[in-house]
């Protein structure tokens, strides 16, 4: 699938830069156990068919008409929190096969603008998308992700269930932004990257995605000095980046630099500044199948006849 950018409307194509420290998750994908997750609301590691992320997800369901309830994922960061910037993001969809429904999430024990609301429906999306710089003279080295299965106006009467899966956090050490991309100058595409795919018991198939092979490319006729300072700091850094193709979009891709670094110094067209591209090439890898599970798919039968011998040429 590509994209091709002719018209911005308020801007929302500029791309933004996250230039992030190591996976700090304590359980991105729940495979094997429920580590990091406690609460009030009834939670639970669940086989789901419908996962794009392997297996199982975590099952978050509060059937109380008393109490609003939650689940809480303990982050140990290895580092002070204090007026430090995290992201947390993760894939959800409502349990309910049809239909939509809210979920509340909250950085807990921080003030100011640390909590957001999600619509969530029946398909898998990464809508949790959350941001938060903590506060000076907050204690600790961890962050302490909160999860309501329903939304915050509702109170303590709504009930609702959700599924979380693919869930993240890291800690931004840089936030760069670069101007809308020249028009015609745009590109992106999601190849997606199976690990294993076999029949199940019942006939059906199961495809267990590996990631997705994003490509963002995008061309600049005129950069200015601190732009061009924005795209070199990208292309040099060893850090892995959380990346943002629209700036006000939740959507985010972990990528690295693609290509060899190019620029074209300040002639013609690019008076005042500098011409040059920019390439990304996805990192997004899911967390690996529980080894049992790769084993048991990597054992093949032959028929020993047809492949070493026994007529037909294979001799």
């Amino acid at each position: 699938m590509h994209h091709n950018s002719t018209q911005v409307i308020g801007g929302i194509e500029k791309p933004r830069f996250l230039i992030v420290g190591d996976e700090l998750s304590p359980n991105i994908s729940f495979e094997e156990s429920l580590s990091g997750v406690s609460g009030t609301a009834s939670f639970s590691r669940e086989f789901s068919a419908s996962t794009p992320f392997l297996d199982y997800v975590l099952k978050i369901e509060d059937a109380s008409t008393s109490e609003q309830q939650y689940v809480e994922i303990t982050i140990e960061t290895g580092m002070p929190v204090a007026e430090k910037r995290f992201i947390i993001y993760a894939s959800i969809r409502n349990e309910a096969d049809a239909g939509t429904g809210y979920v509340w999430c909250v950085f807990q024990g921080l003030s100011g603008t640390h909590e957001k609301q999600y619509t969530v429906d029946d398909a898998w999306k990464r809508l949790i998308v959350h941001e938060v710089v903590v506060p000076a003279g907050s204690a600790g080295t961890q962050l302490v992700y909160r999860i309501y299965p329903t939304g915050k106006a509702g109170g303590a009467a709504e009930t609702g269930s959700v599924l979380i899966d693919d869930f993240h956090c890291r800690h931004v050490e840089v936030d760069y932004e670069l101007p809308v991309p020249d028009n015609g100058r745009y590109n992106e595409a999601f190849p997606e990257i199976v690990q294993a795919e076999h029949r199940l018991a019942n006939g059906s198939k199961k495809k267990y995605r590996r990631g997705y092979d994003f490509l963002y490319e995008a061309g600049y006729e005129k950069l200015t000095t601190s732009q061009e300072y924005v795209r070199t700091q990208i292309a040099q850094t060893d850090k892995e980046i959380v990346f943002f193709p629209h700036k006000d979009s939740a959507n985010c891709y972990l990528v690295k630099w693609d290509k060899e670094f190019n620029r074209e110094w300040a002639f013609g067209t690019a008076a005042l500044g500098h011409k040059g591209d920019v390439f990304l090439q996805a990192q997004e890898i899911i967390y690996l199948l529980p080894t049992d599970i790769i084993d048991a798919l990597s054992i093949y039968e032959y028929e020993d006849d047809l492949l070493y011998g026994g007529g037909d040429g294979y001799e």
